[in-house]
């Protein structure tokens, strides 16, 4: 009696990632398309800072803005029937040192909301570089998130 002789076939192991994966010059390339939404997005938000006349809530700020100014640091207080933290304040108080100018008044909220479309590359894993990509210029270009990114209210913050 002969003992055969058994063929085991080794499977390859299953798949940790995406079927489909991208050489080094596409991800390149995909960097260098993010970098431009991001760029985008950001001349979006910076440009002609100051054509859009003051938002009512934009006055209300920039008066406890003043204050603040005047006061800083000893004589201010926060007055939580303002229904608003004081992030936009102090954010907002080191341009408003430098200059008084819309454009001061308007330049943190623009940066924090270019910094937004930033905050989508570390999701390349979750939702694919080409995913990150298509939000990073949908991001860019919202007519919402282009209102809110350029005027100085709270919500931008959010």
């Amino acid at each position: 009696m002969t003992k055969k002789k058994r063929i085991i076939q080794k499977q390859p192991p299953p798949p940790t990632r995406s079927v489909f994966i991208l050489g080094n010059r596409a991800k390149n390339v995909i960097t260098i398309l993010f970098l431009v939404a991001f760029c985008l997005g950001a001349f979006l938000r910076f440009y002609d800072l100051e054509l859009k006349p003051l938002h009512h809530d934009e006055g209300v700020n920039s008066w406890f803005l003043l204050n603040l100014k005047a006061d800083f640091p000893t004589g201010w207080k926060y007055d939580p029937e303002n229904y608003h933290g004081p992030f936009l304040f102090f954010t907002d108080i080191i341009p408003l040192s430098i200059h008084e100018s819309i454009f001061s008044l308007r330049c943190m909220v623009a940066l924090f909301g270019s910094l937004t479309i930033g905050l989508l590359w570390p999701l390349r894993r979750k939702i694919g570089r080409v995913g990150v990509v298509t939000a990073g210029f949908l991001l860019a270009i919202s007519p919402t998130n282009l209102f809110f990114a350029r005027t100085n209210i709270h919500e931008t913050f959010l």
